[in-house]
C-alpha cells in the first residue's frame, strides 16, 4: 500500500523531468531559472499569483 502512495509523486516527478527537457528544447537560451518559472507556468496556468 506505501508503495501505491508513493507512485503519485515519482510520477509528477518523471512528468515534471519530462517537461523540463522539453522546454528546455524549445528554449535552448534560457537558464534554470527561466526554465522553472516556464513549468510552474505550465503546470498551474499562467495566472500563479
Amino acid at each position: 500500500m506505501e508503495e501505491k502512495l508513493l507512485d503519485g509523486p515519482r510520477l509528477f516527478r518523471m512528468s515534471c523531468e519530462a517537461m523540463k527537457a522539453g522546454l528546455r528544447l524549445d528554449h535552448p537560451n534560457s537558464d534554470e531559472a527561466e526554465i522553472h518559472r516556464l513549468l510552474i507556468e505550465r503546470v498551474y496556468g499562467s495566472q500563479t499569483r
